[in-house]
């Protein structure tokens, strides 16, 4: 969006357009809840929820790898115990869970409310006006190929 000049072709994964999300955090339940993660990651938790530390201890990493998805695929021979193994160094090296989650608490990147966090409670939300600020424009022009995975649990595909 601010150089489109030196873009030729451009891949999208897992990203939606700035203002289309904005639009889904405003106005869809369920994207509202989905995104509750970012209002944790961005110190928003109350008391009973989980925060987002900035490193994970071993056991922490090895509990989170041996659930769910990442247990589901390596099951069916996706991945195998190697990655998995890979993973958990990777997720309890000092400072690494924290890095994952920067760019949340750069952006300020927060639903606007929802239920469990209503605005009163959150000073600052996702502004698409405030992320395109700036941009030459906020139509890709260039050819462009989005790259959505359709299980992804925190942003459905835009229909």
């Amino acid at each position: 969006m601010y150089h489109p000049d030196l873009v030729d072709r451009l891949i999208v994964c897992n990203a939606p357009h700035p203002h289309l999300f904005e639009r889904k955090l405003n106005d869809n339940p369920w994207q509202q809840h989905s995104s509750n993660y970012m209002l944790l990651i961005n110190g928003y938790a109350h008391a009973d929820e989980q925060t987002y530390p900035d490193t994970l201890s071993r056991e922490v990493a090895v509990r989170q790898f041996e659930a769910g998805w990442v247990a589901d695929q390596v099951r069916l021979g996706r991945y195998s115990e190697a990655d998995r193994q890979r993973w958990i160094d990777a997720a309890s090296t000092p400072g690494a869970f924290g890095a994952s989650t920067d760019d949340y608490r750069a952006d300020d990147l927060n639903p606007p409310c929802n239920d469990t966090h209503p605005r009163s409670d959150v000073a600052r939300s996702f502004s698409a006006a405030a992320v395109t600020e700036g941009a030459a424009s906020i139509v890709a022009t260039m050819p462009t190929l989005i790259v959505w995975g359709i299980n992804d649990h925190a942003r459905r595909r835009a229909t």
